[in-house]
């Protein structure tokens, strides 16, 4: 049976994104409250909003740092889950060559292996906590600040003001995060990308270490129709576990120059030299807008949840409207083209669940 990082990262990632994206809402309606309520002078508004600003962070402390922290042991066990699906997998491909798993050991897990994807991904997910305060107090401080040069200005109200701040926070969400590659993300988009990123790891991982337990060193990439420019190079190349072979390249060469990304649909399976039919030489119905479909519909998605974000952070009865009438838009928009394509919707990448 075929593996491929999807196959791992759907146990968690999703969930994680979701459990991110709440707690930018919640962050943000930490803070979109307590500019609610004010004085109807500027500078007394703003007085009153500066001595609440501890308050605030103690919303956020409690309210969306704590709730990340119940995450981590979810993580873990994903990836060790992850790892054993692996396992599974590397076991029913040689199954299919009549081979029988000699290490009877199936549910014994390379703990180093395990141990250090998962510590990575909790350091990488707990890093991100400084970050949420820090960019509570900025947001906070900028928010009043702008209330009160926009009022002694004549320009807006200091609500209409700090508004405009709280909105820019909302489209962009939670930012500064950057991974090994320089990329930046936002706060819910970094997480899953972790996520993804180190229980795809491991289930590939757990396939290859039950092949090589059982002195097998073959594998084969699949083919794929929507393959991204980083993948195409590899499709339906036989691959060396170990390194060792003079005649194929190996499996650490392949993903370092980037096959098994987050989000690839590419799989890895069990290579045998006159049993494994064709090495995949059957081209895949090609797709050649398929990667620029999904980008597409991502956006989308991207779009959807910024003005869920927008939507919480409303000051008022009007912005709030605004917002509703923007998440009816984006979601006709893929409505529209998941009817157009006959792609498939993925509602739980739309989905931030409601701020408490």
């Amino acid at each position: 049976m075929a593996i491929s990082p999807y196959d791992g990262e759907v146990i968690i990632a999703d969930e994680i994104r979701r459990t991110y994206a709440e707690a930018e809402l919640r962050t943000i309606e930490a803070i979109a409250k307590r500019l609610r309520r004010g004085e109807s002078d500027a500078q007394q508004w703003a007085q009153a909003k500066l001595v609440e600003l501890r308050k605030v962070k103690g919303d956020v402390d409690k309210e969306v740092i704590e709730y990340l922290k119940n995450s981590n042991p979810k993580v873990v066990d994903a990836i060790e889950k992850a790892y054993k699906k692996g396992q599974k997998s590397g076991i029913a491909d040689m199954n299919k060559i009549n081979k029988t798993d000699t290490t009877q050991d199936f549910g014994v897990i390379n703990q180093q292996a395990v141990r250090s994807l998962a510590t990575e991904t909790v350091t990488k997910l707990n890093s991100t906590h400084l970050r949420i305060l820090r960019q509570t107090d900025d947001v906070y401080r900028e928010a009043v600040a702008e209330g009160v040069r926009a009022s002694v200005a004549g320009a807006d109200t200091y609500t209409e003001a700090a508004q405009r701040i709280l909105n820019q926070f909302a489209n962009k969400g939670i930012t500064g995060f950057q991974d090994s590659a320089g990329r930046a993300w936002n706060l819910s988009s970094y997480a899953e990308m972790a996520v993804r990123s180190a229980s795809g790891r491991a289930a590939i991982q757990g396939h290859v270490d039950k092949l090589e337990q059982n002195n097998e060193d073959l594998v084969v990439v699949s083919d794929h129709g929507e393959e991204c420019d980083l993948c195409r190079p590899w499709e339906r190349r036989v691959l060396s576990i170990s390194g060792n072979s003079k005649k194929y390249p190996s499996l650490s060469e392949a993903r370092s120059a980037g096959l098994f990304h987050p989000n690839c649909s590419h799989t890895l399976s069990l290579y045998t030299p006159g049993l494994t039919e064709d090495v995949g030489k059957q081209k895949a119905k090609a797709d050649p807008d398929g990667a620029e479909k999904r980008r597409k519909q991502r956006y989308q998605e991207r779009q959807i949840r910024k003005w869920k974000r927008r939507k919480v952070a409303a000051l008022d009865k009007n912005e709030e409207r605004k917002a509703q009438n923007y998440i009816s838009k984006w979601q006709k928009k893929q409505r529209d083209f998941i009817n157009k394509t006959g792609r498939q919707r993925r509602y739980a990448r739309e989905q931030i669940n409601k701020a408490r």
